[in-house]
């Protein structure tokens, strides 16, 4: 579990986790992903992608996934009839056994019950084969009251989680192409916090960093404009 406020380089730390581990195992490793969001708010729909992947390939597990979808892949975003949660678990887990499977779930602070229930089963079984889950979660966030206990148990059952913190002055002076103890670099880090997206948003606010820009409204609705 991956874990830090907005804008502080969660994603872009699996990302560059998940090609590290492509490069060293090899074109044999499956990656999927679950991109919650809060927009996607019918139980099924984050999951959807990473079921047609696992669909689209060839072996009993694909046309066993293929099957689970065949009524109406689209359907499943809106249906009333719950999808078989321990099936899906059982199919991740025997997809893993064909090959090894990283699972990248991002932003489980906008997760739905459904996708967190088929998390946590998957997690909770602990199978002895090459499976893999690195969620990502915004922290702190506001989370609707059922998912408190879900999330909770998520973060209990995590094998690690790795809090993100803000970058340090020279590692923020690296990032804006300062030179790392200038007044620039200073300013910006003590504005941003260390925070990767405010840093870079400040720098492109105020190139130069000369200008009267503070951590007000105009630094925010760039921030807001990019997490949107």
């Amino acid at each position: 579990l991956v874990s830090g406020e907005a804008g502080i380089g969660r994603t872009a730390l699996v990302e560059r986790a998940a090609d590290g581990i492509r490069e060293a195992i090899g074109p044999d490793i499956t990656i999927g992903r679950v991109r919650c969001d809060a927009r996607l708010d019918q139980p099924y729909a984050a999951m959807l992608p990473l079921l047609a992947q696992l669909a689209a390939g060839s072996g009993p597990v694909s046309a066993a996934v293929a099957a689970l979808l065949a009524p109406s892949p689209a359907g499943l975003t809106t249906s009333a009839e719950p999808l078989p949660l321990d099936e899906i678990a059982t199919l991740l887990e025997s997809a893993a056994r064909t090959s090894p499977l990283l699972l990248v779930v991002e932003d489980v602070h906008w997760a739905t019950a459904t996708t967190l229930d088929t998390l946590l089963r998957v997690c909770a079984r602990r199978s002895a084969v090459p499976l893999c889950v690195v969620m990502t979660l915004r922290d702190p966030a506001s989370l609707p009251t059922t998912l408190l206990p879900l999330v909770a148990e998520l973060r209990r059952r995590a094998v690690a989680e790795l809090r993100l913190r803000g970058l340090d002055e020279p590692a923020a002076a690296l990032l804006i192409g300062a030179e790392p103890g200038s007044e620039r670099s200073r300013r910006a880090h003590r504005l941003a916090g260390g925070n990767p997206l405010y840093l870079t948003q400040l720098a492109r606010l105020d190139p130069a960093g000369d200008a009267a820009v503070q951590r007000d409204a105009t630094l925010a609705a760039s921030i807001h404009d990019h997490l949107d």
